[in-house]
């Protein structure tokens, strides 16, 4: 399907019971712009008939096309609906047996942005689903946004999965939930998109749901005020305006920085040489953050927004001089500091000081690798997987599997000090490794390390996660978690 040198930026409206949303391609400044409306309802019935409006700025003849994307797969189809465009007016009906994902495309070749339709089940549920911008870039967070209905009005409260499909696949696999407002009935669902997936939401234990979206990538520079156009949602409203922040206080490579605060985080804009992008920080890693003086502190600037939909509900972020990492299960955030990736590992095993295991190799890490074996090697497995970082650890039933598997992958250290993020193997006195723990610090002849089935060192018996400081004299060999992801 070839495009015309003839551009036009086509803007879709769909109304929601009410509500509206504005989805608008861009084209070049360049190109003079014919803009065309098309409009649709949101939610209808099933089986019944949509008409979908269009209407064009300037008022020209043309002809246009409904397209709908397939439910099994994700691929485009054209369909036998038509436009006959005159005076710049058209309209058609189209039947909606179930929720589904169209878009318009003229005579021509001008594609409209995408818009969905959504059918009610038998009980009169439906659920509608958008995301919050048209394009994510490689490191950003997106968020699913929609409405949970139910008999004509809103669900409140509402239990909503996400799904995910691989385009061209039909299988779907749900990836989390979210819960309806008990006020309004919408919901808001973070992700870390991917163009190669489509995503829908389902209101849980019924047929009713979203048609699939899908999201765009992006290479552009991502300015603060576009970030914040795009996740306004997320973040809530604007409590302060865009202010730069201290030339004194940017790493090596940042040119310069800016940041503006919102009533639930706040957007970093950071410009290097290689383009601008702008970071959200907030949730428990943006209160932390806050806490240890944001970027005048020894974090610094974000590199990424964070990695969430981790274990136990996990969240990691990256800045500059270290990671935060937060879950489900804690009240606040742990920070771990460095200029290496293995960072993420350290705050991940650090938010799990103080866990016990009830029974003699009986943990929650024995359970998520599948094994009732003697379990600091697991634990390093788990920290590494539940910060988002799974290849880095080689995950094995046995403490013999893991240095096995260490040794033939040609990653381990002999000699040389442990550094911040290796994961140190001891010896205690035998010639043979017996125990692992990642290293978080050092003072003279000390590591100090994050460690699982372990004594706390002061006498006790019971085998936990614990912080220790142990000699360097023990260390049998050390790796780098990310040598091992490449190797």
């Amino acid at each position: 399907m070839a495009i015309t040198s003839r551009r036009r930026t086509i803007r879709v409206i769909a109304a929601t019971l009410g509500a509206t949303f504005a989805a608008v391609l861009v084209v070049p400044a360049a190109v003079a712009a014919d803009m065309i409306s098309v409009t649709a309802p949101s939610v209808v019935s099933a089986n019944s008939k949509a008409t979908i409006k269009l209407t064009t700025e300037d008022g020209d003849n043309d002809t246009a096309r409904l397209w709908t994307r397939s439910t099994a797969g994700g691929q485009w189809i054209e369909t036998s609906t038509t436009f006959t465009i005159s005076d710049g007016v058209a309209s058609a009906q189209v039947t909606v047996s179930t929720s589904r994902t169209y878009r318009v495309q003229t005579g021509s070749g001008t594609i409209s942005s995408s818009f969905g339709i959504a059918m009610r089940d038998s009980s009169s549920r439906a659920v509608t689903a958008n995301f919050t911008g048209g394009t994510y870039a490689s490191g950003e967070l997106s968020w699913i946004k929609g409405t949970a209905y139910k008999g004509g009005s809103t669900y409140k409260g509402a239990t909503i999965s996400i799904e995910r499909a691989a385009v061209g696949s039909s299988t779907w696999k749900a990836i989390g939930s979210a819960k309806a407002s008990t006020s309004t009935g919408n919901y808001l669902y973070r992700v870390a998109p991917s163009s190669s997936y489509l995503y829908r939401a389902v209101i849980k234990g019924t047929y009713a749901r979203s048609a699939p979206i899908a999201i765009s990538s992006t290479t552009s520079d991502r300015t603060l005020e576009s970030r914040a156009a795009s996740v306004a949602s997320a973040i809530g409203s604007a409590t302060g305006s865009p202010h730069s922040i201290s030339s004194s206080d940017l790493p090596s490579g940042v040119n310069s920085a800016r940041y503006q605060t919102f009533s639930s985080g706040t957007l970093i804009e950071v410009s290097r040489d290689s383009g601008v992008r702008t970071w959200v920080v907030y949730s428990k890693i943006g209160k932390s953050y806050t806490s240890q003086s944001r970027w005048a502190g020894k974090l610094g600037l974000p590199t990424r927004d964070a990695k969430c939909g981790l274990l136990e509900g996990g969240c990691v972020q990256r800045f500059t001089g270290g990671s935060v990492y937060q879950n489900d299960n804690k009240s606040s955030a742990y920070t771990a500091y460095g200029s290496v990736v293995e960072t993420e590992i350290i705050a991940a095993a650090k938010s799990q000081v103080g866990y016990i295991e009830q029974v003699k190799h009986r943990s929650k890490y024995n359970t998520w690798v599948g094994s009732n074996y003697a379990w600091c090697s697991v634990f390093m497995g788990w920290a590494a997987a539940a910060s988002g970082n799974s290849t880095m650890v080689p995950k094995r039933d046995t403490y013999a599997q893991f240095i096995s598997t260490l040794k033939s992958s040609g990653v381990l250290h002999y000699s040389g000090t442990p550094p911040v993020g290796a994961i140190a193997l001891f010896d205690w006195g035998s010639g043979t490794p017996s125990h692992s723990a990642i290293v978080r610090g050092h003072s003279g002849s000390y590591l100090y390390t994050v460690e699982g089935n372990t004594s706390n060192g002061k006498g006790g018996s019971a085998r936990g996660v614990y912080e220790r400081s142990r000699h360097i004299s023990y260390v049998w060999a050390w790796f780098w978690p990310h040598d091992y992801a490449a190797s």
